[in-house]
């Protein structure tokens, strides 16, 4: 993608706003989808098999942890983004 955008005469900072931005949408979006399916997971496996797990498991949101994981997951993502866009 990087030598698409160079051939069709995109400069080095152009290739490198365009790649990051994409890499941090993405990113963003991975993250709310990997957050919506974590919160929910222990839920539904409480919800669906409670009753045969040996321990009593009691399901909780933990919004510090989600926060975190939140921030960092764009974060890493940024890092590798620039990391390759950096050569542009």
């Amino acid at each position: 993608m990087i030598a698409t955008f160079k051939a069709v005469g995109a400069t080095g900072r152009d290739v490198f706003t365009i790649y990051l931005t994409q890499v941090i949408v993405l990113a963003t979006i991975g993250s709310v989808m990997g957050l919506t399916a974590g919160a929910a997971l222990p839920f539904i496996v409480v919800g669906a098999f409670g009753s045969l797990l040996p321990l009593p498991v009691v399901p909780a949101l933990h919004p510090d942890e989600l926060a975190l994981s939140f921030i960092l997951r764009p974060v890493d993502r940024a890092r590798f983004g620039l990391w390759r866009s950096a050569g542009a």
